[in-house]
């Protein structure tokens, strides 16, 4: 995608955040404290740790996802990301979504947005033991997306099976890496040790790591806050995978009108065509 494609798509998202939180005023409902403590984290450090699913439950959807999907391989032969069949597809999405947001993340995203909200897209993935060098996901970046733009990570089995993670700077650390020079480096540039950059400060140079258990969502801003994987050093590990932007209609409405694969991660700045299809489908409401 280009730099100018990119920056209209923003614009367009801008308008979009406007529109839907002037569509939800009179919709408006107060959000737990819960839901607001963890939004004040969410904005004071781009990140924050919730509670999504059971470990059970967790558990017993990567049985599911293996019976009732399609593996592929990605970026590398050892790891895969989980098309679930077409005739069971929106079912489980909705069976899935339904429980993540069930925990106090849909008190959380509402604070958060001052809207409703959708989820953009979702995937389900599994990986083992792979050289970082094979993954630009696992060094240093931020993501070319809109700010308040939000991504959910919860891993579905716990780090005694795989000892990965993901691991994130602040938004003070992410701020001063990006005074000196380390904001949003071409692929090609990404690094996997940013330690020398700290020399001088009194800045922590260690990231934020804290080990995820099955069913711990990590919520975080990708253009924000700087963020990378860690691959398994053994097992398998399985993350499900969500981006999640403002809507003028709750989220369960949005499914039956974004009729495309949602096991399809797409170009995370702003779908117009998309955002038009909710547009029209409020208008018959």
């Amino acid at each position: 995608m280009t730099h100018a494609s990119t920056v209209e798509q923003l614009d367009h998202y801008q308008r979009w955040l406007l529109l839907c939180q002037k569509h939800c005023q009179t919709e408006a409902k107060e959000t737990s404290d819960y839901g607001k403590n963890k939004c004040e984290a969410l904005n004071a450090n781009g990140f924050t740790h919730i509670n999504c699913l059971t470990s059970i439950y967790a558990n017993n959807l990567i049985e599911e996802i293996e019976l009732h999907s399609q593996k592929r391989s990605t970026r590398n032969s050892l790891s895969y990301d989980y098309h679930l069949n077409s005739d069971v597809k929106k079912k489980v999405i909705r069976k899935i979504l339904s429980e993540v947001t069930n925990n106090g993340l849909d008190d959380l995203l509402k604070h958060h947005f001052r809207s409703n909200y959708f989820f953009y897209f979702l995937t389900l993935s599994s990986s083992q033991f792979c050289n970082e060098n094979h993954g630009y996901s696992e060094r240093w970046h931020r993501d070319a997306c809109p700010s308040s733009a939000v991504k959910l990570l919860i891993y579905l089995n716990g780090p005694d099976e795989h000892n990965g993670n993901t691991l994130l700077y602040d938004k003070g650390r992410t701020d001063f890496l990006s005074s000196r020079g380390y904001a949003f480096p071409p692929l090609a540039q990404r690094q996997s040790d940013l330690s020398p950059y700290f020399q001088g400060s009194n800045l922590e140079p260690q990231p934020t790591a804290k080990k995820l258990d099955a069913g711990i969502g990590l919520l975080f801003s990708p253009q924000t806050v700087l963020h990378k994987g860690q691959f398994p050093t053994e097992g398998i590990r399985w993350v499900l995978t969500l981006f999640i932007q403002p809507s003028p209609i709750p989220w369960q409405d949005t499914l039956d009108t974004w009729n495309e694969d949602y096991l399809h991660g797409r170009d995370i700045v702003f779908n117009m065509e998309f955002a038009q299809m909710i547009m029209a489908s409020v208008d018959k409401q």
